[in-house]
């Protein structure tokens, strides 16, 4: 999981100039969640830098690089459809408020782009979506109480803790 928070960081930092390794990446990460049997914490780590890489460079760079993935990986379907299902139906296992942040912030993104390139499921699927966005920012909410309530210990950790996890790493 160190590894994943190391991407995560890489692609926050070096967005532009890591945009030539971030199809590797991004196959990588999406062979082991299609692949691989994960605990929830890796399946929501690898999903976050998928997210992340939607929010920070752009949504045509993150379908590109899917639609460059080997098909053999998706026979199913659309990685693109897969994308946003696993986002939408992944929600609960997004944390740590800085997890949160990131999926908010990625799907305030994708709410400014429905007007251009948007798969069909996300269209169909927003009113049940919306339900669940809702509840992350009040998790965030309660999250911030909590942290307020018993003061900002610093951690190593950015996953839960008891007032709903925080970014150690400081504010997104």
């Amino acid at each position: 999981l160190f590894a994943l928070k190391l991407l995560e960081c890489f692609i926050s930092q070096h967005k532009v100039r890591g945009a030539k390794y971030l199809p590797r990446i991004i196959e990588m990460i999406v062979g082991t969640m299609v692949n691989a049997t994960l605990l929830p914490e890796a399946f929501s780590k690898r999903l976050l830098i998928l997210i992340l890489t939607y929010y920070e460079t752009s949504p045509e760079f993150l379908f590109g690089c899917l639609d460059q993935l080997n098909p053999a990986l998706m026979p199913q379907g659309d990685l693109k459809t897969w994308f946003f299902e696993q986002w939408f139906s992944s929600l609960q296992l997004f944390i740590g408020v800085h997890d949160r942040k990131v999926v908010l912030l990625a799907f305030s993104k994708l709410l400014q782009s429905l007007r251009t390139n948007t798969p069909q499921c996300v269209i169909t699927d927003l009113p049940t979506i919306f339900p669940n966005v809702i509840k992350l920012f009040e998790k965030i909410k309660t999250a911030y109480k909590l942290k307020a309530k018993y003061g900002n210990e610093d951690t190593d950790s950015d996953s839960d803790d008891e007032y709903g996890g925080h970014d150690s790493a400081g504010e997104l």
